[in-house]
């Protein structure tokens, strides 16, 4: 059916599994194989598995935002449980997710999955999506510290991690770490890409970052 010229998107609930799991494994049956404009119309938790402690729901809401905007889809997923969303006031968090999102246009810029890597392994996850000659980027997390409300919470942050990040052309970008909390950018230095690759020192991460990597000039 997908393939009918008459459907012009691609489109996805996402339940199922740990939500970045279950989302990356939608999009590459999906939209990998169809090429058309793609959409989490609905995620969250697995309705058979309710009721669920408000630490699931933060996990779940906050992941699947972050995850789903950093793949190239036409838009974040839709989180389905609107109750939970006001009572927890998830909301909130979707505000740095705009300020993260403002002034890009995706659109025509060839962007596709990265398979970045964090080093050491087993610490953080990443989501990764760029083109090859401006711009790369990225959603590195910890799932387990996200069932917490506040990065303050967390009483050792993740240190001494680097992110690995393929599939670029050779050159200077510029690195800026968002938080994802209050949406404010901080630049970061200046790094070059040899033989496709970049190398990125992350700062200490309690919950989760964002990155955007630009071609410098």
């Amino acid at each position: 059916m997908w393939q009918l010229p008459e459907i012009e998107f691609i489109q996805s609930d996402s339940y199922w599994k740990r939500r970045d799991i279950g989302m990356n494994e939608s999009f590459d049956r999906r939209a990998a194989r169809y090429e058309k404009p793609f959409v989490f119309i609905e995620y969250g938790p697995q309705t058979a598995s309710l009721p669920q402690p408000d630490s699931v729901w933060l996990q779940e809401f906050r992941v699947g935002l972050w995850v789903a905007n950093l793949m190239p889809i036409a838009a974040p997923g839709i989180f389905w449980y609107n109750n939970d969303w006001q009572r927890l006031r998830l909301y909130e968090y979707q505000r740095a997710l705009l300020a993260y999102n403002a002034g890009e246009d995706r659109r025509g810029k060839g962007l596709r999955k990265l398979h970045a890597v964090v080093q050491p392994p087993g610490r953080l996850d990443v989501q990764a999506m760029g083109n090859r000659d401006s711009a790369s980027y990225l959603y590195i997390y910890n799932f387990n510290n996200m069932a917490y409300r506040r990065p303050d919470q967390i009483a050792q942050p993740i240190t001494g991690c680097m992110v690995t990040v393929p599939g670029l052309e050779d050159g200077t970008y510029n690195v800026e770490f968002w938080d994802t909390i209050s949406g404010k950018m901080t630049p970061g230095p200046a790094v070059e890409t040899r033989a496709g690759r970049c190398v990125i020192a992350l700062p200490a991460v309690a919950q989760d970052i964002a990155l955007k990597l630009k071609r410098a000039g």
